[in-house]
């Protein structure tokens, strides 16, 4: 299954979308995405931290991220997005 990103999709496939969808709905609902960086109500130490950087780039294009991958004491792990760049030319 391979479409361009301008193409609507074929019916069958447009119908297994709202499957899916009707299926997951009410599961989507429960996401919860954290906008603080740290963690201030977190009484656990962490026992490293980490900044990943994520780049692509084409000569008129280009997008960039930056995470903070923290793993805690109970061997838990906290990844949140820091920065996010794109720039795209029509």
């Amino acid at each position: 299954m391979k479409y361009g990103w301008d193409v609507e999709l074929k019916e069958a496939h447009r119908q297994e979308w709202r499957e899916w969808y009707t299926e997951k709905a009410e599961e989507l609902n429960e996401v919860k995405i954290p906008r603080a960086l740290l963690n201030c109500h977190k009484v656990t130490r962490e026992t490293t931290c980490t900044l990943h950087m994520f780049c692509d780039a084409s000569q008129n294009d280009y997008g960039a991220c930056a995470y903070l991958r923290r793993e805690f004491q109970e061997e838990t792990v906290e990844c949140r997005l820091v920065v996010g760049k794109g720039r795209v030319v029509p």
